[in-house]
């Protein structure tokens, strides 16, 4: 299989090495490999506990004290990865991200300390993402498997047939949450843990995947807990390296009972995870019972192998979210004419205002590349107000690919395009450099004919207090209607305190 995966694979070493860094809501993950010889050969791994849910507060903020924590591993990250090709590097971030809403600042200097961006994922993405690494580790492909992973903050369930997922659902049931939920101020006992179970088990039993349970033909756990629940199950003789009703039962009582925890603490939990493993117990019986399972199978495959498998699956030189992109296109009918006369200008025009662009406006020509790829998606749903249906939908779907500052100013570029410019209406995060959406705008503006001219503009430059154009003689006189147009671009800009003037 990995043959076809490297097999165009670029003889620079510079070029094969490959790095995946997994920011879980209980671990972080530095994973490198290097593609050589039709084969791929790990050659480093890193793993640190942060425990990132821990310091997830109500209000959407981390700690600083967490948040500290997590940037020190991450510079560690960051200097043995310096250097990757970025589009060999592929940094994701679970369940504490996502619900870290409130913590924007700290993810702009997580991406600093790392020198990557971070891409915070859906529960939905981290589990086909999850699957896909099982599948194609996994020979007998015909097989209608089920996949769970238990993470710190969630947990995701696949259902699947071959290659292809059926149905994925994410929990927010996590073994940190579960653990600080329910079990962190209060006495362990069993009467409780029957109690946590019953819960669990009403929580699944609502997702779309139980709908399929009579389906599965192979049931498997993806997750550092369910392999941590498998081995102690082992070693204590409980039964083989699996999951099962009986021995997990049998493993719950013993360290739901005071006198024998130590036994199995002994019998091989490390530090970090004994604090959590009730949630981990209490979790793997309420799926056992919920989903009628009667035995789960463990694999060392999951997300960071399907992250892998992500990139080398791409062409050499290809990037995912050309794919996102595409799809995109193709589901909501972009006329790629015209969205190549937007491009087309402004790509043009780019050189005029890139000395004026700050030096952290990352990839500015890419960014109008998919602001005109999308700008027109809301006409799917009506004409009146399309720029605002379009902005919603990128901001709110999941663009595989895109990372949630990507996706942000994407939606901010796509919802000011046109009419007022509104710089309140979406995170002040997603704002883009005024340059920029000015090029965007006039790009739209000049076509808004949906025909091809030839370029009327002879320059567009940026001055201290807003943006001025120069046209080739006469062009404005004998095109009045785009003149109409700019005259309320003009208005548009002012009532942001720009400037545009238009010479001819």
């Amino acid at each position: 299989m990995f043959e076809t995966l490297i097999e165009s694979a670029d003889s620079s070493s510079h070029f094969n090495d490959y790095a995946v860094v997994d920011l879980g809501s209980n671990s972080f993950h530095l994973h490198v490999i290097r593609a050589q010889d039709s084969e791929w050969r790990n050659i480093d791994r890193h793993r640190e506990v942060v425990r990132m849910a821990e310091g997830l507060l109500p209000n959407g903020r981390i700690t600083p004290e967490k948040q500290e924590e997590a940037l020190h591993v991450l510079r560690r990250y960051g200097e043995r990865i310096a250097g990757f090709h970025p589009g060999n590097v592929r940094v994701v971030a679970t369940s504490a991200f996502r619900h870290a809403s409130k913590s924007k600042v700290f993810l702009r200097n997580a991406e600093s300390a790392l020198g990557f961006p971070i891409d915070v994922i859906p529960g939905e993405e981290e589990a086909r993402l999850i699957y896909l690494g099982i599948v194609t580790d996994d020979a007998p492909r015909e097989k209608k498997r089920f996949i769970i992973d238990i993470g710190g903050g969630s947990t995701e369930f696949i259902y699947g047939e071959g290659r292809k997922p059926v149905c994925i659902d994410s929990v927010e049931l996590g073994n940190i949450s579960l653990t600080r939920n329910v079990f962190q101020d209060r006495k362990l006992t069993k009467d409780l843990f029957k109690t946590t179970v019953a819960d669990v088990v009403e929580a699944l039993r609502a997702t779309r995947v139980y709908t399929y349970r009579k389906s599965f033909q192979a049931v498997v756990g993806a997750s550092g807990s369910m392999r941590l629940v498998a081995g102690l199950i082992n070693d204590l003789k409980l039964g083989t390296n699996s999951i099962e009703p009986k021995p997990l039962s049998k493993l719950s009582k013993l360290f739901i009972d005071k006198a024998t925890r130590q036994s199995v603490i002994d019998a091989g939990i490390p530090e970090e995870r004994i604090e959590t493993f009730p949630g981990a117990l209490a979790l793997c019986t309420g799926i056992m019972k919920a989903f009628e399972l009667e035995r789960i199978s463990i694999t060392r495959a999951g997300v960071r192998a399907g992250i892998l498998y992500d990139m080398l699956l791409l062409p050499r030189g290809e990037d995912r979210r050309r794919i996102t992109l595409t799809r995109w296109m193709e589901r909501h009918g972009v006329d790629r004419v015209q969205r190549d006369r937007v491009f087309g200008f402004a790509k043009n025009h780019l050189p005029d205002i890139l000395p004026q662009l700050p030096r952290d406006c990352a990839m500015p020509e890419e960014t109008l590349s998919w602001a005109s790829d999308l700008h027109e998606i809301g006409l799917t749903i009506n004409y009146s107000g399309y720029h605002k249906h379009g902005a919603y939908l990128i901001k709110n779907s999941d663009l595989p690919g895109f990372t949630r500052l990507e996706q942000g100013r994407l939606a901010f570029m796509v919802m000011n395009h046109r009419k007022r410019i509104k710089l309140d209406r979406l995170d002040p995060d997603d704002v883009v450099p005024m340059p920029l959406l000015f090029l965007f705008r006039m790009a739209w503006a000049l076509h808004r004919k949906r025909a091809t001219i030839d370029d009327p503009v002879k320059e567009l430059r940026v001055t201290n207090d807003g943006f001025v154009v120069e046209f080739v003689p006469d062009w404005l006189h004998r095109h009045p209607l785009v003149g109409r147009q700019l005259a309320r671009e003009q208005e548009r800009w002012l009532e942001i305190g720009y400037t545009l003037k238009l010479e001819s």
